[in-house]
């Protein structure tokens, strides 16, 4: 046995001793997930589109190993991973996805949260979301950063 191995480290806590699905673990990734479904609406406009004002946050239950968000409403809508309201470059650096009136997006990445963003100041928008997650908890995610994600023209590190 490796030195320093526990066979009851917390890879095997509750799961009767069995290792359990983790964030670096591929299996949890290569099944198909446990369904989410979520969506909006009466998603409120905003006054400045370059702001971070209006968005949504979805918090998923676990990690998701794929989004789809469909835009049932006739106006963009904004989708990006990281709260554009502490401060990140997610708007300088043009790290969204825009999706148009009818069209929707899928996304193929771990994430536990998702930020949604009605570009329009006076007409609200709806979307719908399906999540496919997987059985990683929530709480075993990263914060998704950097380049591409939070940093922005101006910022160390941007390229």
């Amino acid at each position: 046995m490796p030195e320093g191995y526990n066979p009851q480290s917390k890879l095997s806590d509750s799961h009767g001793g069995y290792p359990r699905s983790g964030i670096g673990n591929a299996n949890a990734f290569l099944t198909s997930g446990t369904p989410y479904i979520t969506g909006s609406t009466e998603m409120a406009g905003k006054s400045n589109p370059a702001s971070a004002g209006g968005q949504h946050v979805v918090t998923l239950p676990r990690v998701a190993r794929e989004v789809v968000v469909w835009n049932k409403g006739s106006v963009d809508l904004r989708v990006y991973f990281a709260d554009a309201q502490t401060g990140t470059s997610t708007f300088d650096g043009k790290h969204y996805i825009t999706i148009e009136g009818g069209a929707s997006f899928e996304f193929r990445c771990k994430c536990a949260k998702i930020y949604i963003q009605n570009t329009h100041a006076t007409t609200t928008a709806a979307y719908q979301l399906y999540a496919e997650i997987t059985g990683v908890p929530a709480s075993e995610m990263y914060a998704l950063t950097g380049s591409g994600i939070t940093i922005g023209p101006g910022d160390t590190g941007y390229s």
